[in-house]
């Protein structure tokens, strides 16, 4: 997890081989990928709940999810 999370940090999230790897998996055009904005991880690989909840709120404004309110971040990740 902390290498695939090295290899798409900073300038590597626009590289060629990661833009094609993300637009493969979310069935979007490697144009838009590439002009999104790069994801941040933190060196100890914990989430970002702030982010995760800003995340969960656009996609629910976009009515991309199946639920339509917010969930609790402890009910998305799993604590080891």
């Amino acid at each position: 997890m902390r290498r695939a999370a090295r290899d798409v940090t900073g300038s590597a999230y626009t590289s060629a081989s990661t833009v094609e790897a993300i637009a493969k998996y979310t069935a979007l055009p490697p144009a838009i990928v590439a002009r999104s904005p790069a994801y941040s991880f933190h060196r100890d690989m914990r989430v970002d709940e702030a982010t995760l909840m800003d995340m969960q709120r656009l996609f629910l404004n976009l009515e991309l999810l199946s639920y339509k309110t917010l969930l609790p971040v402890s009910s998305l990740v799993v604590d080891p």
